[in-house]
């Protein structure tokens, strides 16, 4: 019997893009990114995330000349990377983020442009359920996340699985009664991203464990 595919975009990638190495040492690099945005990007440009975005949060006003250089400088290698891996983003997003008048400018990106146009137009909506879905967020997380399925509360975890990296990568709400299947999207993530960028694979972790 044909399998059907899933309505969730995250649900149906599985096949992984191979990243420059040169475009993997950018992203770590990016310090006006969080360490869970570069990892999103990263798992972006791989093709195991459907879409995400990415926020650049910077007080403008209190940077000396040579901050500001070397902002400007991370700027431009992230628009590169962009570029360069192919994925479709949010060019008034970036255009924003280089006149350096706002503090945050979030800038969409989608593995491909459908994703992206999926993205946008989910966030336009305001509807958690489609900006989840765009995200290519696990299905039973998402209803959690908008109430119709209870919310896990990590704490009550077992010290083993608070620890684990499987959990650390599961940047979205879990549910109460299917927390099992969604952390194996997590578990999916953390394995290839300490595969490909043990640098990150870290700093989540440690961030992670700093939770506690």
């Amino acid at each position: 019997m044909e399998k059907q595919s899933s309505s969730n975009p995250e649900e149906n990638s599985n096949i992984e893009k191979e990243i420059q190495p040169e475009i993997i040492e950018t992203v770590e690099g990016l310090d006006i990114l969080t360490v869970e945005d570069r990892i999103n990007l990263l798992l972006v440009f791989s093709g195991l995330k459907s879409a995400a975005t990415i926020d650049v949060v910077e007080n403008w006003q209190e940077r000396d000349a040579q901050e500001m250089q070397e902002s400007k400088d991370q700027i431009e290698r992230l628009e590169t990377s962009l570029k360069v891996s192919g994925v479709a983003f949010d060019s008034p997003g970036i255009e924003s983020v280089k006149l350096f008048e706002y503090d945050q400018v979030s800038i969409s990106i989608g593995n491909t442009k459908e994703d992206l146009e999926l993205l946008i137009k989910a966030i336009e909506s305001n509807n958690p359920d489609l900006i989840g879905r765009a995200y290519g967020f696990p299905s039973t997380s998402i209803e959690a996340f908008t109430g119709k399925r209870k919310r896990l509360n990590r704490k009550n975890l077992p010290k083993e699985v608070r620890e684990s990296d499987g959990l650390a990568f599961c940047f979205f709400i879990l549910s109460k009664d299917n927390w099992e299947e969604e952390i194996k999207q997590g578990k999916r993530n953390a394995d290839y991203i300490k595969k490909i960028s043990p640098y990150l694979y870290e700093k989540i972790m440690k961030y992670n464990k700093g939770k506690k």
